[in-house]
């Protein structure tokens, strides 16, 4: 490559002085000037290019020591130097002609910041004088050690199955490993599945916020966990002593919830087994999926927790609109109007309730069910239109990304 060097450089030279010998014209002297400067900046061009590269290969670098310094996997200066120092040998092993400086690594607080320079080889500056390229990097993570509860609300109807449920599974359990980085006894989550109902386990049987109208409040054998709507303005709230909620026999519902734990291998589990079937009323997903991230009943998880120290985050995944409605303690309407309306009235009565919301359109073509989840959001960037499985997997990637409570500040 030096002797391409030297080439291209005498070439330039050549070129010039021929040029400059010619007294045909200015026409000749321009074209002289235009073909060096040509030719001078494609050099230049491929030895920024190099240098790009080089710069975000040491950002990657210097993102990754931050990030775990600041998750408390790296104690001490002396530690953090010596780490940082292996990890900058096995990024870039032999060096390849590289010179890389470990400028400094400090830590303030929660906050971890890595400062690194790196000295590349060029190819055709040299022509210009210059025989190196110097590119820099500082990475600046922080840890936040609030709780994280994370309810996922997901639809399992019938048209979920196949593919759209293996997709589903997948980017699920992939949510669950990405959180990882999260600290055991900070991590919280639960799983929602939801059709036409929802199914809170036929273990809560006797619990005193359950009734069963149909059998004078007591609990059949053949309840299997299915759950209905309380009557009048209460389908939108989730807490009242005015009314009981319904447990319903004779329907169908998808599997259990899982209430909130910081058993990630139950989470995973519980996603794996989730089945297609059933219609779809996300009201009823959505006011259990709420439940799970309260300190009442019916589930009391997170009893105890300081509020000022907790991030409630619900994820709601849907594939269709509303295909069902409530009729009086149960979701036999079919009404999507009255359905669209108690949807609105919920999300708005989750986000009050200090929870921000994730929504996942999952190959929904009807705009006016596009809008409402849309609505349903916290905000415009946590309302994900997802078209086909890889966008679908690609959104709860990114929900992941600003979940973790290590974060790249800057």
């Amino acid at each position: 490559m030096k002797t391409l060097k030297t080439f291209v450089k005498s070439k330039l030279l050549s070129t010039a002085s021929n040029f400059a010998k010619d007294e045909k014209g200015n026409f000749a002297i321009i074209g002289a000037i235009t073909i060096a400067m040509l030719i001078g900046g494609l050099a230049v061009s491929v030895d920024l290019a190099s240098g790009y590269s080089a710069k975000q290969r040491l950002q990657d670098t210097t993102d990754a020591i931050a990030l775990m310094a600041a998750r408390g996997e790296i104690e001490g200066q002396a530690n953090l130097t010596a780490v940082a120092q292996e990890y900058f040998s096995l990024t870039y092993p032999g060096q390849n002609g590289s010179r890389i400086n470990l400028d400094s690594i400090e830590r303030d607080g929660d906050a971890v910041t890595v400062v690194a320079s790196n000295s590349i080889n060029t190819y055709f500056t040299g022509i210009f004088g210059r025989s190196g390229l110097d590119v820099k990097a500082a990475s600046t993570a922080e840890y936040a050690s609030n709780n994280l509860n994370l309810s996922l609300v997901l639809d399992t109807t019938g048209s979920m199955r196949g593919s759209k449920m293996a997709t589903l599974k997948v980017a699920g359990n992939a949510l669950v490993n990405q959180l990882s980085s999260i600290p055991d006894d900070k991590l919280n989550i639960s799983v929602v599945p939801f059709a036409q109902y929802v199914n809170v386990g036929n273990n809560l049987a006797g619990q005193n916020w359950l009734e069963f109208p149909q059998t004078n409040s007591r609990a059949p054998r053949d309840w299997n966990g299915c759950v209905g709507s309380r009557q009048g303005n209460l389908k939108s709230r989730i807490h009242s002593r005015a009314q009981k909620i319904p447990g319903l026999v004779g329907v169908n519902c998808p599997t259990a919830v899982q209430p909130l734990t910081q058993n990630m291998n139950k989470v995973k589990q519980s996603i794996s087994n989730l089945k297609a079937e059933g219609w779809t009323y996300m009201p009823a997903g959505i006011a259990w999926g709420w439940r799970t991230l309260t300190p009442q009943a019916p589930f009391t998880e997170i009893r105890g927790q300081n509020p000022a120290k907790t991030e409630k985050i619900m994820v709601l995944m849907t594939d269709g609109t509303n295909t069902r409605s409530a009729s009086g303690m149960t979701h036999e309407g079919k009404s999507q109007r009255n359905a669209d309306r108690i949807t609105a009235e919920i999300c708005e009565n989750v986000k009050r309730d200090k929870i921000k919301v994730f929504t996942i359109a999952y190959e929904i073509t009807d705009f006016d069910t596009q809008n409402l989840l849309r609505n349903c959001a916290t905000d415009a960037d946590s309302f994900f239109n997802a078209s086909n499985a890889s966008q679908l997997t690609a959104a709860f990637k990114e929900i992941g990304a600003s979940l973790t409570n290590t974060r790249i500040t800057s």
